[in-house]
């Protein structure tokens, strides 16, 4: 059973909280790696320990149209940096293929 398979059954009906980050330029959802298992990101997107910062042009909704595939319902948690958030100096995701 993949991640995403496991992350259906112990949600059931409930939603899940994904954290929506922007700075004054961009935003990321903050994700944890383990949910991520076979999908493809740019080099535009971020990781830390166990999370990836998935930038919101195309990695974000990759995830999300893979969470919607499965019927997973989300909503998001948004915090908001007036100045350049700390996720810029995280290690960029090396492009996965």
């Amino acid at each position: 059973m993949s991640a995403i398979e496991n992350l259906k059954s112990f949600l059931g009906n409930n939603v899940l909280l994904i954290e929506y980050i922007q700075d004054p330029s961009h935003g990321w959802i903050k994700v944890p790696k383990n949910l991520c298992d076979g999908l493809k990101f740019s080099e535009f997107s971020y990781q830390f320990q166990e999370m990836y910062f998935l930038e919101e042009d195309l990695d974000a909704s990759l995830f999300l149209d893979t969470l919607d595939q499965n019927q997973i319902k989300y909503e998001f948690k948004e915090i908001i940096f007036n100045d350049l958030s700390s996720i810029r100096r995280y290690e960029r995701i090396q492009k996965l293929e």
